[in-house]
């Protein structure tokens, strides 16, 4: 037996993770509420898995259609190569994460595993999902990770900073050691000299910094503490004749000056 609420919404946390798969992937920005909003669009359309078994090729077609609004619902339409790219991608993962389970239900014909038109529906525990999808999410990151060539790295990088009108030019250091990122995951850091930082906060009303902002939690050699930041509206990274422009980034000040005429430090993740 198939329950509708357990299946759309254990396809929607499968949904939510391959979507974040795609925008690491495809090095694209995510705002919170289009993913959620893809992801739930996905777990909606589950509910395909009870039509009636159609020919391979037509639910490779279906699917393809699905991945195009997900992608289009999750990152928006920017070029026409992009958005070929991200549906690519997503529909690759979507493949691998579906055969992975075919070859699972093939194998063992687990009784709690029910699968049509390419459809998964688990009877367990949305815990057990989680934590599976999860690992398979990490795997994909990882390897992404180890993958990038070191020629493709660059070792610094120039900055616009832009909070409401302002705009502040920021000559940035690529550090691999710094691993930054806000508890959600879905948010750049960038570590700013503690000058400029008070620059910028010193240009901001009490209430308008009591909204931007955020306390970042970091672990040190020394132990752990607590950076103040503040959500900027954009930054635009400047490497190796690319550019790339990240909304709502937070800006953290830095508790130790920054030297060698660095102002900026940022995550080899932001530029690539």
């Amino acid at each position: 037996m198939i329950y509708i609420d357990v299946l759309i919404i254990l396809n929607t946390v499968i949904d939510y993770f391959l979507l974040k798969i795609t925008g690491k992937l495809a090095k694209r920005d995510i705002k919170l509420w289009r993913i959620i909003l893809g992801a739930v669009s996905g777990g909606i359309s589950s509910l395909y898995i009870f039509l009636p078994t159609i020919p391979i090729f037509l639910d490779l077609l279906f699917k393809l259609l699905i991945c195009a609004i997900l992608c289009l619902i999750t990152f928006g339409f920017k070029t026409i190569k992009d958005y070929i790219k991200t549906t690519g991608i997503l529909l690759l993962s979507s493949l691998i994460l579906g055969g992975g389970f075919i070859g699972i239900w093939l194998l063992y014909k687990p009784e709690n595993m029910t699968i049509n038109n390419s459809v998964v529906y688990f009877d367990i525990s949305p815990i057990v999902l989680i934590i599976s999808t999860s690992v398979f999410y990490l795997i994909i990151v990882t390897v992404r990770h180890f993958t990038v060539k070191d020629g493709e790295m660059a070792e610094n990088c120039s900055i616009s900073l832009y909070i409401n009108e302002d705009n502040y030019l920021l000559n940035g250091m690529v550090d691999t050691g710094n691993s930054l990122t806000d508890i959600f995951g879905l948010s750049e850091i960038i570590i700013i000299d503690e000058r400029i930082s008070k620059e910028i906060t010193e240009k901001l009303s009490k209430d308008e910094y009591e909204k931007r902002y955020r306390a970042v939690p970091i672990s040190t050699v020394s132990g752990k503490e607590i950076l103040n930041g503040i959500r900027a509206n954009r930054i635009i990274i400047t490497a190796n004749k690319k550019s790339k422009t990240i909304k709502n980034p937070i800006i953290v000040s830095s508790n130790t000056p920054i030297k060698d005429g660095w102002n900026a430090i940022v995550n080899p993740r932001s530029i690539l």
